[in-house]
């Protein structure tokens, strides 16, 4: 490994598994909600890392890369980071013989992150639609992290100026998320904010929706979104009394 390599390396298990919080801040992402992706997206994989065990020599590789691509990314050397990380691809589809696998799709999801913050935008959607795709193969469709998925691509399309393709993704998106969080479902994110999150992509499916002369539609979503954070914000008003 190269040297520089070797040092970044090293700092990343000085910081456990290299990803830590304090350090999304340095990441190069333009939304809050893509940044809010790759915290839990990174999250989710690095859990699913350690429930394997990392049998031989080979997924710990595969691994190892990940990390130092994504310690590359956050120092800015994204096409370090981007070689790094379609390697790690390559070592894992070898390992696990299929590219339909959780951790793959990970993968491909950080690779859209590291496209996307050198504005790469056309290759971070291929990404997440590999993404996609995987978790549709997996029959996770009923997901925050397919909703995530969803609102990130859809992201991306609006930055490209594809208002009818982001418009069909975050409307799915929205239904979905509605969904997974009403009535006991809503459990589940205690700690996230549902109404305020699905509150953050409606706004932007709304300025989608006026962009193509959907102008009722786009009005009746934004004043959606906003009595939905009204609605949190009220309630969490009344618990403080």
């Amino acid at each position: 490994m190269h040297e520089e390599a070797q040092k970044v390396f090293d700092e990343c298990f000085g910081n456990l598994d290299g990803r830590d919080a304090a350090n999304t801040s340095r990441m190069s992402i333009s939304s809050s909600i893509s940044r809010a992706l790759s915290i839990k997206t990174r999250t989710a994989s690095v859990i699913s890392y350690a429930n394997k065990g990392g049998k031989g020599a080979e997924p710990g590789k595969s691994d190892a890369m990940q990390r130092v691509a994504v310690t590359l990314r956050q120092k800015q050397e994204y096409s370090r980071a981007e070689r790094l990380m379609l390697r790690a691809i390559h070592v894992k589809k070898a390992i696990l013989k299929t590219e339909i696998n959780e951790d793959i799709a990970y993968l491909y999801n950080e690779l859209a992150i590291t496209y996307q913050g050198h504005d790469d935008l056309e290759n971070a959607t291929k990404c997440v639609k590999k993404q996609l795709l995987i978790f549709e193969e997996l029959k996770k469709t009923n997901s925050l992290e397919y909703v995530q998925c969803l609102t990130f691509i859809g992201e991306l399309y609006r930055d490209q100026e594809k208002s009818n393709e982001a418009i069909e993704v975050l409307q799915k998106a929205v239904k979905i998320h509605e969904d997974l969080t009403k009535g006991e479902n809503a459990l589940e994110f205690a700690l996230v904010p549902a109404e305020l999150e699905r509150s953050e992509f409606m706004k932007i499916l709304a300025e989608e929706l006026i962009k193509v002369q959907r102008i009722k539609e786009g009005v009746d979503v934004a004043w959606q979104a906003l009595k939905l954070q009204e609605h949190f914000f009220h309630g969490a008003t009344n618990a403080t009394v």
